[in-house]
C-alpha cells in the first residue's frame, strides 16, 4: 500500500529549554513581606554569583533561600533563579526535580509562576523523552509523553504534538496498535491541529498493519475529505475505495468514490479510472 511510504520516523520536540528569570534587586525590595535579613543577604550572594556567571555557586545560594524561607516572597525569586542556574549548567535531571518539589509548595507555586512550572515541566519530559528516543527506548519514550500529556496537558502549548510523539515512539516499538489510542486521541480532541492530517494517515497505516480495511479506508476517507488540497489526498481516496471494496463495503466505497470523481475526475482521471475499476469490480 501507498499509505505505508508516509511513515516518518520523525518526533516534534521543542525549540529548547526556557527558563523565565530575570535579576530582581527592586523587585525584592518592594515585596509586600519585607524579607528576613538572613534570607536578603544570602540571595543578594547567590547573585552576585549569578551577575559573575558562576552559576553553580549561585544555584547554592537560591536553593538554600528556597529551602530554609520558603514563605518570603524573597524564595519565589530565588526559585526562578535556581532553575535558570540549572537551565544553564544542563542538570536537566535535578531540574526536573526542582520543579516537582516547587510545584508542591504552594507559597511559591502560585499564578503565573504556578503557570511556568506547569510548562516547564512539560517541557522537560519532551526532553527526556528525546533522550529516550535517541537511546531507542521508544516504549519508555512513548510512555513519558503520554505521562507529559495525562499530567500537564492543559499547561502544555502544544499538546497535540505529545500525543503525536507517542504514537511515533509506540510505532518505533513495533507495537502499532497500541499508538491508535493517542492518534484517535489527537484527532478527536485536537481537531484544529495542523497534525490532524499525519495521524490520520498514520492510524490508515496501522489498520492495514492491524487486517482491518475497512478502519483503514474511513482514515484514508478522512483524510481525503478533510484535506482535499493535499498533494496525496487523491490517492488517499483511491485507497479508501479500495480497502472499502476489499471489506465488502460497498455502499462506502460508492460513497469515496463519488467524492473522489467530485473533486479529482479532471485533475486526476488515471486515479479517478483507478477507483471506478476497483469499484466495479
Amino acid at each position: 500500500m501507498h499509505a505505508r511510504r508516509r511513515r516518518r520516523r520523525c518526533l516534534i520536540y521543542p525549540i529548547g529549554l526556557v527558563v523565565a528569570a530575570l535579576l530582581l534587586t527592586s523587585s525584592v525590595a518592594a515585596a509586600s513581606k519585607r524579607p528576613s535579613p538572613s534570607a536578603l543577604s544570602r540571595y543578594r550572594e547567590a547573585q552576585e554569583h549569578f551577575k559573575a556567571q558562576r552559576f553553580d555557586d549561585a544555584y547554592k545560594g537560591f536553593a538554600a533561600v528556597v529551602t530554609h524561607w520558603s514563605g518570603q516572597a524573597v524564595a519565589g525569586y530565588s526559585a526562578d533563579l535556581l532553575l535558570d542556574c540549572l537551565n544553564r549548567l544542563k542538570r536537566y535531571v535535578e531540574m526536573e526535580r526542582w520543579v516537582d518539589r516547587l510545584l508542591r509548595m504552594q507559597s511559591i507555586a502560585t499564578g503565573q509562576r504556578l503557570i511556568r512550572l506547569h510548562r516547564l515541566k512539560v517541557q522537560l519530559l519532551r526532553h527526556r523523552a528525546e533522550q529516550l528516543e535517541k537511546r531507542k527506548q521508544h516504549s519508555a519514550c512513548a510512555a513519558t509523553y503520554l505521562g507529559a500529556y495525562r499530567k500537564h496537558r492543559r499547561y502544555s502549548r502544544a499538546p497535540a504534538e505529545l500525543l503525536y510523539n507517542a504514537a511515533v515512539c509506540l510505532r518505533m516499538a513495533g507495537q502499532s496498535k497500541r499508538a491508535l489510542v493517542p492518534l484517535t486521541m489527537l484527532v478527536h480532541r485536537h481537531a484544529r491541529s495542523q497534525l490532524v492530517g499525519r495521524a490520520l494517515l498514520r492510524i490508515a497505516d496501522a489498520e492495514i498493519v492491524a487486517k482491518r480495511p475497512a478502519r483503514a479506508a474511513r482514515a484514508f476517507f478522512q483524510y481525503g475529505q478533510r484535506f482535499p488540497g493535499e498533494r496525496d489526498a487523491p490517492s488517499a481516496l483511491l485507497h479508501s475505495v479500495q480497502l472499502y471494496m476489499k471489506a465488502k463495503a460497498r455502499a462506502r466505497a460508492r460513497a469515496a468514490f463519488r467524492l473522489m470523481s467530485k473533486l479529482y475526475a479532471r485533475r486526476e482521471p488515471r486515479l479517478v479510472a483507478r477507483a471506478r475499476a476497483a469499484l466495479s469490480r
